[in-house]
């Protein structure tokens, strides 16, 4: 009758969680996101490309990849794209989904008195144990360690917000972080790990982030047919690293502990975690920098890219110089980063990809696809691009690598940039082929032409589709000198098969 009961309780506090009205849902681009990474078919474009159209994320993923607690690289990250080239498709996967969730966690402020500050900071230094186990044990995607670390205390949050009175109760009851969930349990009739179960099935987490945040307290033996740990005794052993005492008398017990529960559930010797707690404390620092410790003005990351200029008039007032100077100064600066990475590029591809996420990140064109000249049909063939959602219907794109294909084919065959504001306009109707119009379903729209030595390789496609607004010269000239930094890459491999 009481395990009846209890049960009852239990499903009333978590309709009282599904009742809140102000509690956060899942972003379109999480969705998104999550889709792409369950599709075997994703290619790394595919992710990039979703990630960019939240010019927030971009600039948060940018930021975090460029920590030293996840860069060990010798250049700066300045893209997505590179990003997904040199960190991997799995880890930017999870690092963009860090990120999402914890501004979702940061809109919950329903307690003001909940130290979020202390609860962000404990967050963070289990994220980053249990990342550092994972690096330990060879984990392919150590980030996704560190996302289910950070977030397996989300339960937590939820009572304290929803809850906090009894929050209040459960904080003054408990003397050892271990007993936590028995006293929510007799306070609330449910816990932690149980609440933070039910909001990851809410949000449809992936299925091993909910089992790592349902079970982080409650560890399972290796069996003879597991072939590795999983994320939940990772998560486990972290928490304990993370918890560990600043006192001396109960550190050397702790760590006795800590060291039995890795190599039970990790197979890790004693050695290797003494290394990693010598270490753990500065990996700490550079998360605490990389993430934010907590406070508002540390969580909220700063973008990097500038709002495009105003639409140009007759007469500039000051106030709209400055906006267009800014503008200039920030396509100016994404230049010269795309530049920078594309001095260390190893293959076309990449200098393509690169380049092609520098353009779209600063111009602000809802749409650039890249064609390239294949060279057995003399045909044009969408490639990859930027701002479409979904890349099979650019490689559907093919047209003839000359005049008789449009404007892309005589832009390539003539080596000349095009710039078409209106393709109902008599001065372009030569120009424009009706197989053109209707497979690229466009009013405007701008092609530059790339080069390597004196062949035509390809040509670079851009347009507003739905505001249907034209490029800007000024605009065209930007575009010009993205694609001259591509190619002085693409001539470097050129001379280097010479």
């Amino acid at each position: 009758m009481a395990e009846r009961t209890s049960k009852v309780e239990k499903e009333r506090i978590l309709s009282r969680f599904r009742s809140v009205e102000d509690l956060p849902t899942m972003p379109q681009v999480m969705i998104m996101i999550r889709s792409i990474s369950e599709s075997p078919k994703s290619s790394a474009a595919d992710l990039a490309n979703v990630i960019l159209k939240d010019t927030s994320l971009t600039s948060k993923i940018l930021r975090v990849a460029n920590s030293a607690m996840y860069t060990g690289y010798a250049r700066k990250i300045s893209s997505v794209t590179q990003a997904v080239v040199l960190m991997g498709f799995q880890a930017v996967r999870s690092v963009a989904f860090g990120v999402m969730v914890l501004s979702m966690l940061k809109s919950i402020r329903s307690n003001k008195d909940f130290d979020f500050q202390s609860f962000w900071q404990k967050s963070i230094k289990i994220g980053v144990a249990a990342r550092m186990l994972a690096v330990l044990l060879h984990k392919a995607v150590p980030e996704e360690a560190f996302v289910a670390g950070f977030l397996c205390d989300i339960g937590e949050l939820l009572i304290g917000q929803y809850y906090p009175e009894k929050y209040k109760k459960i904080a003054e009851q408990v003397k050892h972080w271990t007993e936590q969930s028995d006293v929510e349990t007799r306070i609330l009739k449910v816990n932690h790990t149980e609440v933070g179960e039910w909001i990851a099935d809410e949000w449809k987490f992936p299925k091993q982030l909910v089992e790592a945040i349902a079970n982080h307290h409650h560890p399972t033996l290796p069996s003879q047919t597991q072939k590795s740990a999983d994320l939940t005794d990772i998560v486990y052993v972290a928490n304990w690293i993370a918890n560990l005492s600043d006192r001396e008398e109960e550190q050397a017990e702790q760590i006795k502990k800590i060291k039995s529960f890795a190599d039970i559930f990790l197979g890790l010797s004693p050695a290797r975690v003494d290394i990693l707690l010598e270490r753990f404390p500065d990996q700490v620092d550079h998360a605490l920098h990389g993430l934010g410790s907590g406070n508002d003005d540390t969580l909220e990351f700063v973008d990097t890219i500038e709002e495009p200029a105003p639409a140009e008039k007759p007469e500039i007032a000051p106030e709209d110089l400055t906006e267009k100077l800014r503008s200039i100064e920030s396509q100016m600066a994404m230049l010269y980063e795309v530049s920078s990475a594309l001095t260390e590029v190893e293959d076309a591809n990449e200098a393509y990809q690169i380049g092609l996420e520098g353009i779209f990140r600063t111009m602000q064109l809802e749409r650039i696809i890249l064609f390239l000249v294949n060279p057995k049909d003399k045909t044009l063939e969408g490639v990859f691009g930027f701002g479409i959602p979904d890349q099979k219907d650019i490689r559907e794109l093919k047209f003839p690598a000359n005049n008789t294909g449009g404007v892309l084919g005589r832009s390539v065959e003539e080596q000349r940039i095009f710039n078409i504001t209106d393709v109902r306009s008599k001065d372009f109707q030569e120009l424009i082929s009706g197989r053109e119009v209707i497979a690229l379903q466009t009013s405007s729209f701008i092609t530059v032409p790339i080069r390597v030595g004196q062949q035509g390789a390809g040509v670079i496609f851009g347009d507003n589709q739905s505001s249907r607004k034209p490029v800007s010269e000024q605009e065209v000239r930007t575009l010009d000198l993205f694609v001259k930094q591509i190619e002085l890459t693409l001539a470097r491999f050129k001379d280097k098969e010479d």
